[in-house]
């Protein structure tokens, strides 16, 4: 039997039915039919009963189906901020805000969702590196970070790299403890840009657990993985994992890796 009809059995099954329903929530923001729905039953929870119930909510992920025409996303960050206290694990799916103008609040609009611990963006573009740091730096807890096959403007293996800054701007946030990357078929320059910024946030010295990983072909143009060990004060990582099919040698830092207990 489902959770739904189980909480139809009797009213003593009915709040722990809507705790373990609420608990996790996907939101398919690709049909239009579902999206509306759910929005509007979000949106009326204030007047109604069951607004005490979306404090249940955990996990929340809003995607499109594989294989779905790419079209403009509608407002969800706008429509659901501040719609779920508690809220600790944020996910988004094949959402892609680089194909398609959006408002020039939608990134600053994940500052509502203040309770958010962990984001996890797969095959997600966005319409500049700009537009990613808004997002992560608006998340005041995050602490986990899970990337894979995400991209924007510029981040491609053909593209020219760029310099770093001799002084960038520090940043007083994200601070994670936990980093994967991960890029399909290639490490693209994005993952070398985000280290770059990360390296002047306070990541730069929380990180305990980091991952690199490429899956498919060999890299034409290898990522120098030399890059990260350099800039980055590994001094409380205790767990690395590295998938690249490149050579990863002595005098590129890894073995200097002292603290590491997994690798």
């Amino acid at each position: 039997p489902t959770l739904c009809a189980c909480a139809l059995v009797c009213r003593s099954w009915l709040a722990a039915s809507r705790h373990q329903l609420l608990t996790s929530l996907s939101v398919d923001i690709g049909s239009s039919r579902t999206y509306i729905l759910v929005r509007d039953l979000v949106a009326r929870s204030e007047t109604e009963t069951m607004h005490p119930f979306l404090s249940f909510t955990r996990s929340l992920t809003f995607c499109q189906k594989m294989g779905a025409p790419h079209k403009t996303p509608p407002p969800f960050i706008h429509d659901f901020a501040d719609r779920f206290p508690h809220v600790e694990c944020l996910a988004l799916s094949r959402i892609s805000w680089g194909h398609h103008p959006t408002h020039p609040t939608t990134y600053a609009m994940f500052s509502r969702f203040a309770s958010v611990r962990v984001l996890k963006l797969q095959h997600c573009s966005f319409p500049s590196f700009r537009a990613l740091v808004l997002t992560l730096k608006g998340l005041p807890m995050l602490s986990e970070l899970d990337m894979r096959s995400c991209a924007w403007p510029g981040s491609g293996p053909s593209s020219p790299p760029t310099q770093r800054p001799v002084r960038p701007r520090s940043w007083d946030k994200p601070a994670l403890l936990y980093l994967w990357l991960e890029g399909g078929g290639t490490i693209d320059r994005c993952w070398t840009q985000l280290l770059d910024w990360l390296a002047w946030t306070p990541s730069r010295t929380h990180i305990r657990t980091l991952a690199v990983v490429s899956s498919g072909v060999i890299i034409e143009q290898p990522l120098q993985v030399s890059e990260p060990f350099q800039i980055f004060d590994f001094s409380s990582l205790s767990e690395l994992t590295l998938s690249l099919q490149i050579q990863v040698c002595e005098r590129q830092g890894v073995c200097g890796l002292t603290c590491i207990c997994m690798l």
